[in-house]
C-alpha cells in the first residue's frame, strides 16, 4: 500500500508481478486501486487464461462487511466482472493463502472450485458468485481411521 509522505495514510493500493528469470527479473504493475473504501486482501494471477482476481473486503451502506472479488484482464488491466462473495468458506481459504490456483480451479483439502471462464467472457452483469465459482466438495472418497 502506497502512503503519503506528509500524512502517512494511504492513497492507493498496488499489485505489481515479479517474473523471475534465469538471472534477472522484471517488474511490472498489475493493477492499482485509488478506492481506499475497499481494502485489499489478496489476489490470485492466472497467466495461463490472463486473468487476475481480487479479493477485497468493504462495508456496505448498512454498516456490514462485504466481500467483494473483481475479475480483471491481466495484460489490460480491464474489468471483466465484480462479484460479491457469499461463500465464507471460500472466502476464508481466500484470505488464508492455503490453496493451489491452477488454470482456473482452486484446489483445497478435498474441495475442487471450478471458475466459469465461459460465463465471464460473455461479460454478464447479472452474474452472482455462486454462478462463476462452481465448488465441487469430496471429491475423492476417503476413509476415515
Amino acid at each position: 500500500m502506497e502512503k503519503d509522505p506528509e500524512t502517512k495514510l494511504p492513497k492507493k493500493q498496488t499489485i505489481y508481478c515479479v517474473d523471475i528469470l534465469f538471472s534477472s527479473y522484471d517488474i511490472s504493475k498489475v493493477y492499482s486501486e485509488v478506492n481506499l473504501r475497499d481494502k485489499m486482501k489478496t489476489f490470485l494471477i492466472d497467466k495461463v487464461n490472463d486473468k487476475i482476481f481480487i479479493l477485497f473486503k468493504t462495508k456496505n451502506s448498512a454498516g456490514y462487511i462485504d466481500h467483494i472479488i473483481k475479475i480483471l484482464e491481466l495484460k489490460s488491466s480491464s474489468l471483466i466482472q465484480e462479484l460479491r462473495v457469499s461463500d465464507t468458506d471460500l472466502v476464508g481459504r481466500l484470505k488464508s493463502d492455503i490453496y493451489t490456483f491452477e488454470n482456473g480451479y482452486i484446489y483445497y483439502n478435498n474441495t475442487v472450485v471450478k471458475i466459469r471462464y465461459d460465463l465471464l467472457d460473455k461479460r454478464d452483469s447479472l452474474l452472482t458468485s455462486d454462478q462463476v465459482f462452481d465448488s465441487y466438495p469430496d471429491i475423492f472418497h476417503l476413509e476415515e481411521d
